[in-house]
């Protein structure tokens, strides 16, 4: 069997058979991954620079593009590099943003999410009638894929 989370999860989660696979669906906050690394990218960029690149709408629309990207990323490789040259710019001239984020960093932003889903998808297994041991693999869903 085949757990399918395709968003964020809480206690309005439900579980559905289809074709031996099970679906585990919720909507709210969709893009939660996304964000949580957006975040943390603006933020460290904010420290160093002193600028909000959530505040400039050109800057926040290609670091979302390179999160994304970056996600995608993180599931097969150990690390990934954003480099954003002219990504916004003060009096001083133009900012450019490169750092590295590596996959262990990435679990971290993202802990809370795997912790808050345990207990749901535990209990949509139960009320389903299936136990953690009947699980072959997780499979965690692109928004972007979802929404087509």
């Amino acid at each position: 069997m085949t757990i399918n989370i395709k968003n964020f999860l809480n206690d309005k989660s439900k579980l559905s058979k289809r074709q031996g696979d099970v679906a585990v669906e919720d909507y709210m906050q969709k893009g939660y991954l996304k964000e949580a690394l957006i975040n943390y990218v603006a933020d460290q960029f904010k420290a160093d620079n002193g600028v909000d690149l959530r505040k400039d709408t050109m800057a926040l629309q290609r670091l979302q593009e390179a999160c994304e990207k970056a996600k995608k990323e993180l599931s097969s490789v150990p690390s990934t590099d954003l480099n954003l040259p002219f990504i916004t710019a003060d009096a001083n001239g133009p900012k450019h943003l490169q750092v590295t984020i590596t996959k262990a960093k990435f679990e971290e932003l993202i802990d809370d999410l795997v912790t808050r889903c345990r207990k749901p998808v535990e209990q949509a297994l139960s009320d389903a009638g299936f136990s953690p041991s009947d699980i072959d693999e997780v499979v965690l869903e692109s928004e972007e894929w979802y929404n087509k």
